[in-house]
């Protein structure tokens, strides 16, 4: 049969050695405020609840802040993050810059470019609804008619408000001379 040794735990003897230092330091510190500064027993004992509450607040605060990241990583799905309107505007003039559109954010905040060579590709975005499908491909000819890009958009939903919100981004690119509008229930007009 073998017998386990014990093992040394330096953060755990640490960490018992510092309770320890702050335990003499509290007695150190009641010893003086009764002898010198003649305080009644009921008033140290205020003090030392309070003082309890105190630090049990404080050690409570710090520790709450050292797991904090650690227990954010663990959640799935990971909560949204915000991005600056700024940050999203440097990014995509970023890809502006480099013949890309900004589709949108990993889920760690990077930002995700598709370059023209890949766009012109076939895709397909598919998904639930409430997905996202409509805001990415608004997003997508924002940035093309911004970028001056020749597009012919057909939408099979007939929704009024894709047009409603696409047609002001197109007024102020200067691209009003250049759109056409068809309606396939309307063709003959």
């Amino acid at each position: 049969m073998q017998t386990e040794k014990p093992v040394h735990d330096p953060e755990g003897s640490a960490i018992m050695f510092g309770w320890f230092l702050l335990a003499i330091v509290v007695v150190v510190l009641f010893w003086l405020a009764s002898s010198r500064l003649h305080l009644t027993p009921s008033e140290l004992t205020e003090i030392a609840i309070l003082g309890a509450i105190g630090l049990f607040v404080v050690v409570d605060v710090a520790t709450y802040f050292r797991r904090r990241a650690a227990r954010l990583a663990a959640l799935w799905p990971p909560p949204p993050f915000r991005i600056a309107f700024g940050d999203e505007a440097k990014e995509l003039g970023l890809a502006q810059d480099v013949d890309s559109v900004l589709v949108g954010h990993e889920s760690d905040g990077q930002p995700f470019y598709w370059n023209n060579e890949t766009r012109v590709q076939q895709t397909i975005a598919s998904g639930m609804t409430g997905a996202g499908k409509t805001t990415l491909i608004e997003s997508i000819l924002q940035q093309d008619i911004c970028r001056g890009v020749p597009i012919i958009f057909i939408d099979g939903k007939g929704e009024k408000k894709v047009l409603d919100r696409i047609l002001p981004i197109v007024e102020a690119a200067g691209r009003m001379d250049g759109f056409r509008l068809i309606e396939i229930g309307r063709a003959h007009v």
